[in-house]
C-alpha cells in the first residue's frame, strides 16, 4: 500500500507532467514561435529561392495563410503566415505570386515552415534549439522519380528583433 504522501506525490507530478512531451518540455505553443527569423543553410547564407524570399528576416505570424481547398484558396485553423520583412522580386514574380508561404506546429516539438505552389515547393522541419530552431530543408514537386533521392540540407532559424516599422 503506498503511504499517502507518495500517492499524492504521483498525483502531482502526473498532473504537471500531463502537458509535457516525453522529454519533460511542454509542447510548442504558436505564441512562443511568432517572431521573426533569419533563416539560413549550413555555409551560413540565405536559403535559395528566385525572388530572394529568404534574404531578409521572416516573420512567423499568427495570421491565418490562404492553403489549397477545394474550389480554391481557403484558411484552416493551426496554419499560419509566414511573410518576408524585406522587399523581395517582382510581386508578379513566378517564385512571389504563385507560392504560398505557411507555417504550422506537429506536435510536440515540430515546426514545419513550407512555401509551395501545391505541385512542388520547399519544406523546412525545425526543432528549438534554445530560443532557435534547427533542422533540415527539402525541395520536393508531383513527379515521382524512383531514381533520385530527395536533397536534404540542414538548416537553421536564428531568433532575430523584427525591423522596426515592420
Amino acid at each position: 500500500m503506498m503511504p499517502v504522501r507518495s500517492a499524492r506525490m504521483t498525483a502531482l507530478l502526473a498532473f504537471i507532467l500531463g502537458g509535457c512531451d516525453r522529454s519533460g518540455h511542454a509542447p510548442l505553443s504558436a505564441a512562443a514561435v511568432v517572431g521573426c527569423y533569419q533563416f539560413a543553410g549550413r555555409d551560413g547564407q540565405a536559403l535559395r529561392s528566385g525572388s530572394g524570399f529568404w534574404i531578409a528576416p521572416v516573420r512567423l505570424d499568427t495570421v491565418l495563410a490562404p492553403v489549397d481547398g477545394d474550389g480554391g484558396y481557403t484558411t484552416q485553423p493551426g496554419y499560419y503566415s509566414a511573410t518576408p520583412t524585406a522587399q523581395i522580386a517582382e510581386p508578379n514574380a513566378i517564385d512571389t505570386a504563385l507560392f504560398r508561404a505557411t507555417w504550422q506546429l506537429l506536435p510536440p516539438d515540430t515546426l514545419l515552415v513550407m512555401r509551395s505552389t501545391g505541385l512542388h515547393g520547399q519544406s523546412i522541419s525545425l526543432q528549438p534549439r534554445g530560443r532557435d530552431f534547427a533542422g533540415v530543408e527539402q525541395w520536393f514537386n508531383d513527379v515521382v522519380d524512383s531514381t533520385r533521392s530527395p536533397s536534404m540540407d540542414s538548416v537553421l532559424a536564428r531568433r532575430v528583433d523584427c525591423p522596426k516599422g515592420d
